[in-house]
């Protein structure tokens, strides 16, 4: 039986943009039912940008699948264009303090079968108000007043 697992993610990176601190925020869905959410920090430095924090948000989804019982079907969901369309294979990666994070990204994206059956779908911000809250909410645990 096909399992359909859904992960919705988002970054931030607040007060400033490049340069603040970073964030990410992950949703999942097993079948429809909620299942997983989390958040994290990224850290601050001259380097960190909302793209930087858009991946390793999306590093975090793939951990999670990771340990999900199973791995196939899988759609995941996030309003960066950039993400989505790099890492479907639209757009080309050109540079940026997002390129580690990309790197990373794909190597892990490339441990799983292709059976897993991956699919990257952008979406509008207003759609994963979900994720967006909890990359929030991990800047807010530290004190950052974000946008």
């Amino acid at each position: 039986m096909e399992t359909l697992i859904e992960i919705w993610f988002d970054g931030a990176c607040e007060p400033i943009n490049p340069g603040g601190h970073g964030s990410w925020g992950i949703v999942a869905y097993l079948d429809g039912q909620p299942y997983w959410s989390e958040s994290g920090y990224c850290g601050q430095d001259e380097r960190m940008t909302n793209n930087v924090a858009e991946y390793e948000g999306l590093i975090a989804a793939l951990q999670l699948v990771e340990k999900m019982p199973a791995r196939n079907n899988i759609i995941i969901r996030g309003d960066s264009k950039l993400v989505i369309n790099q890492m479907s294979g639209r757009w080309r990666v050109k540079g940026g303090a997002y390129k580690g994070s990309f790197r990373v990204a794909m190597d892990k994206l490339r441990t799983f079968p292709q059976s897993c059956g991956f699919r990257f779908q952008w979406i509008p911000r207003e759609e994963n108000s979900e994720a967006d809250g909890l990359s929030k909410t991990a800047l807010r645990k530290r004190g950052i007043v974000g946008r």
